[in-house]
């Protein structure tokens, strides 16, 4: 809603009152006692000095009266004011109690403790980095990216470490590139939120039991995991299966036709002898058939018509993705059974090879058609994973993409 330029219903404040709803301080307990202005390098800067006029109340152990012990000078950065770089000094005062004996620094209302940033700037700053890189927002917010890392790791840990995964039944896991010369990250989300429940270094059968480590440390149970949706990968596989004991794994759908297709290219390619002319319906190959023009159809029924083997590849791809278009699991796996019998009798060797596989994991295959689970939403993720990445210019430790990941993707869930 924008408020009306004229009609509105607001009171009448002072100078110094406005001031302090500027800044978020309103209790009476503070009062603004002077105020400095001035330019820094060219940048316009503005410092307000608090002082406290206020009762320090009780201990909220042994209900004792406090007294003031004595004060420390704190400053904190509150978010910009226009194109004002705004301070906020204040003698905090640190309070005895009689009956304890000990001595405790004050809460402040617009600020955490042992933080040198205020609410709203910590507010604004989590805004922004939700969707630009940190020294972007850095040099738009004109502060040290140490604070602006300092947020995203504090944020970080809240998530974490408030984390409860006694929930958690079904996950999805996938893997993702983290750097050059292939180092990844594997990430573990749930399947009913989406939320990211678990980040770690590498694409091993390890990662499956570090996530079994961390399911424990957070309140979770190894054994209420009923499904794990993954590609083919045999460590994933291998891992569930170690650590995960009454997991049923469920092998996405993406994944399955993607096999499909690199087999079906490498028929294509295996077939070319100079030339360019199969190399040009490489992806009419690859693509859905309701999305080929009339040139790529024609170009289709060319190349099918004389090469008996892509065309043999070609039907057979199809046929595999046609098995999820069934009116139901009983449909689809007799679908799948005739498909296998096809391949391992008339299929190119890349597609017989496809077809053991299949026969291999065919429970899980059409558990996916059954539980409607599959990984499109983890790869939506590592794609989101890869423009965080993209907008950093890449990191150089595997940690700190993990934080900015949960941080951009996840913190938002607490």
């Amino acid at each position: 809603m924008i408020p009306p330029a004229n009609g509105y219903t607001c009171e009448s404040i002072s100078l110094d009152d406005a001031m302090r709803f500027v800044l978020g301080v309103e209790t009476d307990d503070w009062e603004i006692t002077s105020s400095e202005g001035g330019f820094y390098d060219g940048v316009k800067v503005l410092h307000v000095h608090l002082s406290y006029v206020g009762s320090p109340g009780v201990c909220p152990d042994c209900r004792t009266p406090l007294t003031i012990h004595d004060y420390k000078e704190r400053e904190w950065r509150h978010e910009n004011l226009g194109e004002t770089v705004c301070y906020i000094h204040a003698k905090v005062p640190r309070c005895r109690c009689s009956g304890c004996g000990t001595v405790t620094q004050m809460k402040v209302p617009w600020a955490e403790p042992k933080v040198t940033y205020t609410k709203r700037f910590e507010a604004v700053a989590v805004r922004e980095m939700s969707r630009k890189p940190l020294a972007v927002v850095s040099r738009e917010m004109r502060v040290s990216w140490r604070v602006l890392d300092h947020i995203v790791d504090r944020r970080v840990r809240m998530h974490l470490d408030g984390m409860d995964l006694n929930w958690l039944r079904r996950i999805r896991i996938d893997e993702t590139s983290a750097k050059k010369n292939h180092r990844y990250i594997t990430l573990v989300t749930d399947v009913d939120s989406g939320m990211i429940v678990f980040i770690c270094k590498g694409k091993n059968s390890d990662v499956v039991g570090e996530f079994r480590e961390w399911l424990l440390a957070h309140n979770g149970h190894p054994e209420n995991i009923t499904v794990v949706s993954c590609d083919f990968g045999k460590n994933y596989i291998a891992g569930v299966g170690q650590f995960l004991p009454n997991a049923h794994m469920v092998f996405d759908p993406f994944h399955l036709i993607q096999l499909a297709n690199k087999k079906l290219d490498g028929d294509r390619a295996s077939g070319q002898v100079n030339g360019q002319r199969l190399k040009s319906v490489r992806y009419a190959l690859l693509k859905d058939p309701g999305k080929l023009t009339l040139e790529e159809r024609e170009a289709l029924l060319d190349i099918t018509a004389d090469n008996e083997v892509v065309a043999k590849s070609y039907a057979m791809k199809e046929s595999l993705r046609q098995m999820y278009d069934s009116p139901s699991v009983e449909v689809a796996a007799d679908h799948l059974a005739r498909w296998v019998e096809w391949v391992e009798k008339e299929g190119s060797r890349a597609f017989r090879a496809l077809a053991k596989t299949v026969r291999t994991h065919f429970d899980g295959i059409l558990l996916a058609i059954e539980t409607g689970v599959n990984n499109a939403y983890q790869e939506g993720l590592n794609a989101k994973v890869q423009f965080s990445k993209r907008l950093a210019n890449g990191y150089h430790r595997s940690d700190r993409l993990s934080r900015i990941v949960y941080f951009r993707d996840s913190c938002r869930f607490v």
